[in-house]
């Protein structure tokens, strides 16, 4: 059984809550992502951020100056590292995310899974001829 852990990012980008939205503006346009998570100094995930989060306020005075933490979620869904990739598939799915964070036993942030890795993972599969083991809903 492939795992959450087998196909996320584990170089995942975070920010910690006191960065400001100006610092998560840049990595958004940097790394061509669409949200963040945010961590504690432990790597404790704590909240999530993303550019729909930004919309709202856009054009607010002083915005890039204003803390993360002023604008995160902070019920943040996410999966264990040895979730499977279809509980990581339906999640992203029904829920309808665009990423998840992934996190080890301790709540430790350790990779994030997009629904490019998913699409990523599927077309390796085919190219090398693998046939995916996975129930589809289509």
């Amino acid at each position: 059984m492939i795992k959450a852990k087998d196909i996320m990012q584990k170089e995942a980008v975070s920010l910690q809550a006191n960065s400001t939205i100006s610092e998560m503006i840049a990595l958004l346009v940097k790394h061509k992502i669409t949200g963040i998570p945010i961590v504690d100094p432990k790597n404790i995930l704590i909240g999530i951020i993303s550019e729909k989060d930004l919309l709202g306020c856009i054009f607010a005075p002083n915005l890039g100056n204003k803390a993360v933490k002023d604008l995160m979620a902070t019920k943040v869904v996410s999966m264990d590292e040895d979730a499977s990739i279809i509980e990581v598939c339906l999640l992203l799915s029904e829920k309808n995310f665009r990423r998840v964070p992934i996190v080890n036993k301790n709540q430790e942030l350790v990779g994030i899974v997009s629904r490019s890795d998913l699409i990523a993972y599927v077309y390796e599969q085919f190219k090398k001829g693998t046939p995916i083991k996975i129930p589809l809903h289509c």
